[in-house]
C-alpha cells in the first residue's frame, strides 16, 4: 500500500479535493437516473427529463436497445457509459480503504490499459458486426474500466489541486505586492 510522504498533498486539499469529485460523481450519476424518472412523472417534468437526456447526448448514443430502463424509460446514457460512471462511484467510495488520499503515486499504466481493452475489445467486435455486445458485457467491461478508473484520477485531481494552492497569484502588482493590482493611474 501506498503511504503519504513529507511531500504529499496537505490533508486538507486531498480531503477537500476527494470530497468535490464524489460530490460531482453522485451528482453525475443521479442526474443519469434522474432523466428516466423525470419522464415517467405527471406535471412539468417532461421538460426537466429532455433536458437531462440533451445534456447526455453529446456523450453518449442513448439508443434505447443498448440502455437499461426505469419504469419502461431508458437511463440518461447506454448501459456501457452508466457502468462506467456507477464503477467511477463505486471505485471512489472504496479508494480511501485501498489507499492513502495523500499518496500521490499512480499504479502502473498498464492496469488502466488492461482495465480498458475488454471493454475496447467490446465495443470493436461490436462496430466490426461480430457477436458481440450483449448487455451483460457492457455492464462488465465498463464497470471493471470504471473501477480502475479513480486509482489513476483520485491522485491526479489531489495533486493538481495541491499544486494550484501553492502556486504565487496569477496577478501581482509588483512595486506592492500586498496591494494587489495598482490603480493605472499612478507612476
Amino acid at each position: 500500500m501506498a503511504s503519504a510522504s513529507a511531500d504529499s498533498p496537505p490533508v486538507r486539499v486531498a480531503y477537500s479535493a476527494y470530497g468535490l469529485l464524489l460530490a460531482g460523481t453522485a451528482l453525475w450519476c443521479a442526474a443519469i437516473m434522474a432523466a428516466p424518472l423525470f419522464s415517467t412523472l405527471d406535471g412539468g417534468y417532461a421538460e426537466a427529463a429532455g433536458l437531462l437526456y440533451s445534456f447526455f447526448h453529446p456523450i453518449c448514443h442513448q439508443l434505447d436497445s443498448h440502455s437499461l430502463h426505469i419504469g419502461g424509460a431508458k437511463l440518461g446514457v447506454c448501459t456501457r457509459c452508466f457502468s462506467v460512471y456507477s464503477g467511477f462511484l463505486l471505485g471512489l467510495l472504496v479508494y480511501p480503504a485501498v489507499r492513502p488520499l495523500r499518496a500521490t503515486l499512480l499504479p502502473h499504466r498498464f492496469l488502466l490499459i488492461g482495465a480498458a481493452v475488454p471493454m475496447v475489445l467490446d465495443v470493436g467486435l461490436s462496430l466490426l458486426g461480430l457477436p458481440a455486445g450483449t448487455q451483460v458485457s457492457r455492464m462488465l467491461t465498463g464497470s471493471v474500466f470504471g473501477l480502475t478508473a479513480p486509482f489513476f484520477l483520485v491522485p491526479a485531481v489531489i495533486e493538481g489541486c495541491a499544486q494550484l494552492l501553492a502556486s504565487p497569484p496569477l496577478i501581482t502588482n509588483r512595486s506592492h505586492p500586498h496591494e494587489g493590482i495598482s490603480d493605472a493611474t499612478e507612476t
